[in-house]
């Protein structure tokens, strides 16, 4: 081995040395802190100070929409109108996501809010006339927690429309709904349609705050103030 091709080889061995060393740095610095930042990202976009955002599930799987599915929900628009139109349903509002919501009676003006348990009965169905799901088949309502990622996304904001009593229907169109994911023999992307009856809400329990150390440091320092003006002595 002449010295020119030890040298060489020395160099080749150093560049791979310091490459291994620059990825491995890179790797546990920077990839580790662009996964916590999408990790924060992720929980602020749920929560503001401890509580829940306004921000709701329907607005996440809508805001992660690729270009495809995008495609696919303003096709889905289209059919659930021809839909609609063809089966003479009567009128449906739709929401700012494509979600298609008929109240067709109301309850009795009690409405869900984020955590509340909701009691509902249900068939569910595809456009097509599929029926994949009937609470009336397993002859008991279906309990959930409203706003809370527990239900499809577009079911879970229209559930909003719905007071205590009331009854409709809630077409979502498929990206909102199980998207890829197939159920029970039903094809992914399918649009599916919700018969619905709100049997009940509960309002979720309220949590008692504790009180903290300096609420009873302040009720201290108050007491004592009292004190020194004669405001608790004994009368004379």
């Amino acid at each position: 081995m002449n010295k020119n091709y030890k040298w060489a080889l020395i160099i080749s061995l150093s560049f791979l040395l310091l490459g291994g060393i620059g990825a491995s740095v890179w790797y546990f610095f920077f990839k580790d802190k662009e996964a916590k930042t999408k990790e924060s990202a992720f929980e602020d976009y749920f929560e503001d100070n401890g509580e829940p955002s306004a921000l709701d599930f329907s607005d996440m799987a809508y805001g992660e929409m690729d270009s495809l599915e995008r495609q696919i929900l303003d096709k889905d628009i289209d059919k659930i109108k021809d839909y609609v139109d063809e089966k003479d349903l009567g009128k449906f509002k739709k929401n700012k996501h494509g979600v298609f919501i008929r109240v067709e009676k109301e309850g009795n003006g009690k409405f869900a809010e984020r955590g509340d348990e909701v009691i509902m009965h249900s068939n569910g169905y595809t456009i097509d006339g599929k029926k994949f799901f009937s609470t009336y088949d397993y002859k008991q309502p279906l309990s959930f927690k409203a706003f809370t990622g527990q239900m499809i996304p577009g079911f879970d904001e229209a559930i909003e429309k719905f007071d205590e009593g009331a009854e409709g229907t809630i077409i979502v169109p498929s990206p909102l709904a199980y998207a890829d994911q197939v159920i029970k023999g039903v094809p992914k992307y399918s649009v599916m349609r919700f018969d619905i009856k709100i049997v009940k809400i509960k309002k979720a329990p309220v949590p008692k705050t504790k009180k903290s150390n300096s609420d009873y440091g302040i009720k201290s320092v108050e007491k004592e103030k009292a004190k020194t003006k004669g405001i608790n002595a004994p009368e004379k």
